[in-house]
């Protein structure tokens, strides 16, 4: 099992012809999160 470690984290999604998306998530010791980004097109 994975147990990140408590930190802020910036995830960033990018690809070619989209407009890039950003996400930043605030982890406490051992929590875990899922994340649903979208990607629009430009």
């Amino acid at each position: 099992m994975f147990f990140p470690d408590a930190d802020t984290y910036k995830i960033v999604a990018k690809k070619k012809d989209y407009n890039k998306s950003k996400y930043t998530v605030n982890l406490k010791e051992g929590e875990e999160k899922e994340i649903e980004m979208v990607l629009e097109e430009k």
